[in-house]
């Protein structure tokens, strides 16, 4: 019932527009194939809102109960959403390069060129990072930027290899996960190890709180580890 209810709030796909020549189909056919797009939505849907639930649990250890928060390379505010639902009091800004138009109440967004974020120094307490530095040309200039209007702590999730043999799965995986979001979005590839990053949060004035693996896949799998990286600033 709970699926029904939620099936009910997912725009079916304007298929007489999509496809011209519907009208030579015959009619009991083209239902079955409305249909099963209309489940793909579904399925599509709730993979998205569980992935961003799954997130927030993985998040909000680090992050203070009324902080303000950039939500950088924000994509579609599924991630900034989940967050303000589950604590309301967080004061969430989202930016990115790609503005998909989604407006959420009580969460504010701003568009930048991909070089200078547009805010002051030391604007918000926490910029939180998910899946973004790798998709960047320069992902230090990148980090930077981000390192520069946190005030207190950047939290960032990227994949890393274990070993360069990694680079080709991880390049294959990334443009299967990113590929059908926007032609906007961009697939640069600029895969990096666990010890670069570390390295990045040293050289720019950081401390290492902690890293956790979240990757989803077994570690088996050649495509490398989705890992978060905790920075404390050290004059914060």
């Amino acid at each position: 019932q709970h699926l029904h209810n939620f099936a009910k709030t997912i725009p079916r796909l304007p298929l007489e527009k999509s496809f011209p020549t519907v009208g030579m189909v015959r009619h009991f056919r083209l239902h079955q194939f409305e249909n099963r797009i209309y489940m793909a939505q579904i399925i599509t849907e709730i993979a998205i809102h569980n992935n961003a639930r799954r997130k927030v649990r993985i998040l909000l250890p680090y992050i203070k109960y009324d902080a303000a928060v950039l939500d950088f390379g924000c994509g579609d505010i599924a991630l900034a959403r989940e967050l303000k639902k589950v604590r309301p009091n967080l004061r969430i800004t989202g930016v990115d390069v790609v503005d998909f138009g989604i407006r959420p109440k009580g969460i504010l967004f701003s568009r930048y060129d991909g070089k200078k974020l547009p805010f002051q120094n030391d604007s918000f307490d926490v910029v939180i990072a998910w899946h973004v530095f790798h998709h960047t040309q320069d992902p230090v200039a990148v980090f930077a930027e981000c390192v520069r209007v946190a005030k207190q702590r950047v939290i960032f999730v990227e994949p890393v290899w274990r070993h360069r043999l990694e680079v080709p799965g991880m390049m294959f995986m990334d443009w299967l996960f990113n590929v059908w979001k926007s032609r906007d979005v961009s697939m640069a590839f600029t895969f990096r190890s666990r010890a670069w990053w570390e390295e990045q949060i040293i050289k720019h004035n950081g401390r290492l709180r902690g890293v956790q693996d979240v990757e989803i896949l077994p570690p088996i799998f050649p495509t490398g580890r989705s890992l978060l990286f905790v920075m404390d600033k050290k004059n914060a």
